[in-house]
């Protein structure tokens, strides 16, 4: 057994499902998501993200999954609500504005 024990729960049928199995689990407290630019997209454009962190890196891969895809989904309007910077990235918090 892992550090984390069960705390960690990982759900392939959807982020409607997902969410609501998390809720289910977590008693009212904060559900947190996390994963790459497909698994923020989908949270996203479904309506079920509350805020967005993203932690920007000083580097260019120059491939991979985009975060925000042209013309891939409505528009999304973010509202800057912190803003953290270290020596490695920065941190930034936005509240998704419904």
């Amino acid at each position: 057994m892992t550090r984390l024990g069960d705390r960690f729960r990982f759900v392939t049928d959807g982020p409607a499902s997902a969410v609501r199995q998390a809720q289910e689990v977590a008693n009212g407290k904060d559900v947190v998501v996390m994963g790459g630019g497909e698994t923020c997209q989908e949270f996203l454009t479904t309506g079920l993200a509350d805020v967005i962190r993203l932690h920007v890196a000083p580097v260019v891969l120059g491939s991979g999954t985009r975060l925000f895809p042209a013309g891939a989904s409505p528009r999304i309007d973010l509202q800057l609500t912190e803003a953290v910077n270290t020596p490695a990235a920065q941190h930034l918090t936005y509240r998704v504005v419904k």
